[in-house]
Order: structure tokens, then C-alpha cells, then sequence
């Protein structure tokens, strides 16, 4: 992909054992010289735009080769990154070895790449490759360093999906037999490689990022070096924690409140265990796994715990809870997290508020007594996301946005009509919450929620979201962090709903709305306000029971 006159394939050409099977290039001048240069067999394909491939279309093959355009990070150009067009190409590799899984991945750009955007452009990268399931490894080569008459200095990219590849190709060793020293400056450390091997940065950052799993002693190495390239790409720290890996577990946590006169309370635990990539997405409180028994004990060990260390401000104590109940400790967060909002509607405790008069030096205004605990709640996180494509980022500009009203419903948000959502950053941009007397009232309530949720422009998770609602596993409490590889079965689901034809009839006519509503949007960036979206619905169901 992204040919030029064919500098890889002159490579893999002399290296020997290697055919081409076809070739992407859209200059026209640069496919000229690339035909005129190699042989060209009259069975291999040619694409002249990336954007147009269509995976199914290409024969098997082993390794894919890219050089995606370099203008978007070299200190010759604007250096804008995924902001230009030819930046986001990247995402056409991701797309291709996605659909066609080659055992191989060999990509090719600027050094500039590593330190665009503090380091968050090449993160964005490796996070992608990663979350394909390739193990990635990268190091700068300067040509010079191989007896060639010119300074040139490239980043190479290598991926692959048998773990037995680990450091067989870089580190690269030069000529002299010894491996290249190569020194960067910026958020990745001072040294990225020197002659003992690999050495980049992590210890910081949140999220799962860098998490490796090791069954074996053999693979300790490799998960260890692995896990630390990418936490010190994405951090800047390349500590690492060893931790006790426990199968199936759900993910709790415990929300306390401290003072600076040793007062700590907690607010009861939350369920964060449907998770992709090691991030949450839906959260709910109270757990519907925890038993009480255990219950007890784990907000007892909690507060105990930030008692002897003197903490005091809004934190959270993670813990992990095997199938026997057995829960052991994770990390603490020293700070709000995303999911308060599910606590706060429960007990009706403002942390925001508390923790502002905690730092002021007042006590707490409340006791453990004083904590009641009422009704459910449940969070889902808005991702700017496909969910059909492997929760891959989709970034753009939201066309229209309507937001869901009524009682039970907190909404958190700075998304509007006209905002665009950015590839830089984290893609979640809302947080959607809603309390019910019972569980059973905060699912229904949050799936009423999420049908009157209208985003257009761009792909979001709300029906990941929906399905997740009617998923038999998750309405019976009976799930883990496995959920959406083990209990929710994509597929099954699409089977069911295409063979409903109630269900296709009102799919057909929500559509028809909302294009009408997308045609409205383009004159104006507030959205279009039309009838009662219930009213609405309510029409739509009418006139599926005539089918």
C-alpha cells in the first residue's frame, strides 16, 4: 500500500522468497515509475486509492507493506497529523489487516511521527495495531548506518501475530555486528534502543493500556518488554506492575469520601466488569453479584485502608472478584472517576461539592449512618466508537444531536450539533446515568434513555448500548469482564433481529426519520426539534402491528 516506486518491494525482491500479489498507489506518475522499475506479472492487482479497496476482493496473502504518507508528520509539512486527510490513511492499513488478518505487518514513516502531538499520534497507532491483536515493535533505521551514501532516517513499524516473532527482527544490528544505539528525544525517554536490546518508557496512565496476560515463564520477557513500549509511548513511564491474574473476574469498586481529621466513609461499591480493551463502558450500582456478606467486608477493608493512610479527598479502591467471592485488591485512584455519577444518584451525596469542602480544611458533613443507600443506578458510556468494527475510533463532526429529557436521567455531556469529535483524545463523549427503584426500573428507564439518544455524523456506541439491555446474561446479573468476548453474542443478535420483520419495519421507518432530520441539519448546526420523540415511537409501533 502506498507504493511509490516500490522501495519495499525492490527490498523483499532481493531479500529473496517473496511475491507480490498486488500494489496500491495514486500518483500516477509514481505507479509509472513502479511499473517501469519491477516485473510486473499480469495476475497482480492494482489499486490506485486505499480508501476504495474492498478486503474481500484480494487474494491471500502474508505480509502487508505500507508507507502511509508522511506529509501529515514530517517537519517539512503542517504537520497536522489525523487532522489532514492524509494523515487518517493509517486507518486504511487497520482496516485492510483487520479484514484479512496477514501473519505480517511492515510499515515505513517520518521519525517526525513519534513526537507529533506530544506522542499522542504515534500512541493512537500502536493502540490500534494492538487492539488488532498484533504485537508491535518499532525502531528508527538511518540509512546511512548500512553503507549507503545518504542521511536518511525513517521509523520502521513491525507487527505480527505469532508471539514466537518477539525481538527476532529488532532490534536492527548494523554492520559493525553490534545493535544501532538510537537516540529520541520527547515524551517516549532519551533511550528507545542500545545495544542490549529494547528500552522504552511506562509506569503511568490508566484505562488497561499495556496490560499483557502470561501463562507461561517463556513469555514473560516478551509481555514485559511489550507492555513497557507501550505504556512509555503513551505515559512516558515504562514501570510496571506484576499482578495475580484471576479467570472470569468481575471488576468492583468502592467509592470512599475522606476528611483531614481522619474521618472516611464509603458510599457503597460499583459493578465496572463489561469492559473492551480493559476499559468500562457500562457501570451500575449496587453490584448484582456481590453477595452481602462479602459486601460488608470489602467497604470494612476499604475504609480501614485509607484510614491508616491518611487519605482524604473523593478516591476509589479497585478490586477483583473471582466466581467464590474471593476479592483482592487492584489499585486505588486518588480522584473522581468517570463513574460517580452512578454512586451520586444513589445516595444522593454530591462528591463534586464534598470534595471541594474537604479541601477547604472543613469535615466531612455526614457520618456512615448518615449514608443512605436507595434504589439502582446504571451508567453507559457514550464512545465516539463503531461497535461493529471492533469499537474502532470514529471520529468527525456530530450533524445532529438530541438528547434524551425526563425524570431518573442524568446526562453529561459538552456534545453538540456541529462539534467535532477528535482522534486525539478519548473518544467518550457523553455519560449517560439513570436511578430506578429497582434494577429492573434503572435498565428500563436507561433503555427508554437511549432510544430518544440521537447522534448523526458519526458512529456511536448507543446500540451497543441497546443490545447490551436485552442481553439475557446481562438482565440476570450474570456477567464478568468477559462479557462482551463470552455472553454477547453479536451475531446472534443480528440474526434474530433480520428475521423479525417488526422489528425491520420500524428500523426502516427510524431511518427514514432520521435522514429527514440529517437533510434539516444542514442548514443550521443547532438540532432539528420536531414532534415528541414518544409520540413518535408510538406512530412507529402502530405501524409495525399492521405487519
Amino acid at each position: 500500500m502506498f507504493a511509490g516506486i516500490g522501495g519495499f518491494r525492490a527490498g523483499l525482491d532481493r531479500a529473496g522468497g517473496f511475491q507480490c500479489v498486488g500494489h496500491c498507489e495514486i500518483d500516477k506518475y509514481a505507479d509509472a515509475s513502479y511499473r517501469a522499475i519491477h516485473d510486473i506479472r499480469e495476475e497482480e492487482l492494482y489499486y490506485p486509492d486505499a480508501r476504495k479497496i474492498d478486503p474481500n476482493d484480494l487474494p491471500g496473502f502474508d505480509l502487508l507493506c505500507g508507507g502511509f504518507p508522511c506529509q501529515a508528520f514530517s517537519n517539512a509539512g503542517r504537520r497536522k497529523g489525523f487532522e489532514d486527510a492524509r494523515g487518517t490513511l493509517f486507518f486504511e492499513i487497520a482496516r485492510l489487516a483487520q479484514a484479512r488478518r496477514p501473519a505480517y505487518l511492515l510499515l515505513e514513516n517520518v521519525p517526525g511521527l513519534l513526537t507529533h502531538d506530544q506522542g499522542r499520534t504515534f500512541s493512537a497507532i500502536l493502540a490500534t495495531l494492538n487492539d488488532l491483536g498484533y504485537r508491535v515493535e518499532w525502531m528508527v533505521l538511518n540509512s546511512a548506518d548500512f553503507r549507503v551514501p545518504q542521511v536518511r532516517k525513517r521509523v520502521f513499524i513491525v507487527g505480527y501475530l505469532d508471539p514466537r516473532c518477539a525481538g527476532k527482527i529488532l532490534p536492527v544490528f548494523g554492520t559493525d555486528g553490534k545493535a544501532l544505539i538510537q537516540v529520541l528525544g520527547g515524551p517516549q525517554g532519551s533511550r528507545v534502543y542500545d545495544p542490549r536490546g529494547t528500552a522504552c518508557t511506562q509506569t503511568a496512565g490508566g484505562g488497561g493500556k499495556g496490560m499483557r496476560l502470561v501463562r507461561t515463564e517463556e513469555e514473560v520477557e516478551t509481555a514485559l518488554r511489550l507492555s513497557q513500549s507501550e505504556a512509555g509511548t503513551s505515559f512516558g513511564n515504562d514501570a510496571v506492575y506484576i499482578e495475580k491474574y484471576i479467570e472470569n473476574p468481575h471488576h468492583i469498586e468502592v467509592q470512599i469520601m475522606g476528611d483531614k481529621y481522619g474521618n472516611v466513609v464509603h458510599l457503597y461499591e460499583r459493578e465496572c466488569s463489561i469492559q473492551r480493551r480493559n476499559q468500562k463502558v457500562i457501570e451500575e450500582s449496587p453490584s448484582p453479584f456481590v453477595k452481602e456478606e462479602t459486601r460488608k467486608k470489602m467497604l470494612k477493608v476499604a475504609v480501614e485502608a485509607c484510614k491508616k493512610i491518611g487519605y482524604y479527598s473523593a478516591g476509589t479502591l479497585e478490586f477483583m472478584m473471582d466466581k467464590d467471592q474471593n476479592f483482592y485488591f487492584l489499585e486505588m485512584n486518588t480522584r473522581l472517576q468517570v463513574e460517580h455519577p452512578v454512586t451520586e444518584e444513589c445516595t444522593g451525596v454530591d462528591l463534586v461539592r464534598d470534595m471541594i469542602t474537604v479541601a477547604a480544611g472543613n469535615p466531612l458533613p455526614y457520618k456512615q449512618d448518615d449514608i443512605q443507600f436507595s434504589g439502582a443506578a446504571i451508567e453507559c458510556r457514550i464512545y465516539a466508537e463503531d461497535p461493529e468494527n471492533n469499537f474502532m475510533p470514529s471520529p468527525g463532526v456530530i450533524t445532529v444531536r438530541e438528547a434524551p429529557e425526563g425524570r431518573n436521567l442524568r446526562l453529561d455531556s459538552a456534545a453538540y450539533a456541529g462539534f467535532e469529535v477528535s482522534l486525539h483524545y478519548d473518544p467518550m463523549i457523553a455519560k449517560l446515568c439513570c436511578w430506578g427503584r429497582t434494577r429492573a426500573s434503572a435498565i428500563s428507564n436507561m433503555a427508554r434513555a437511549l432510544r430518544e439518544y440521537k447522534i448523526l455524523g458519526i458512529k456511536t456506541t448507543i446500540p451497543f448500548h441497546q443490545r447490551v439491555l436485552k442481553n439475557a446474561a446481562f438482565l440476570k446479573g450474570e456477567y464478568d469482564t468477559t462479557f462482551i468476548d463470552t455472553r454477547f453474542d453479536k451475531e446472534d443478535l443480528k440474526r434474530r433481529q433480520n428475521t423479525d420483520p417488526t422489528v425491520a419495519v420500524i428500523a426502516a421507518a427510524v431511518r427514514h426519520y432520521e435522514r429527514e432530520k440529517e437533510a434539516a441539519s444542514r442548514a443550521t448546526t443547532l438540532p432539528v426539534v420536531g414532534e415528541s420523540l414518544w409520540k413518535y415511537y408510538g406512530k412507529l409501533q402502530m405501524t409495525a402491528n399492521n405487519y
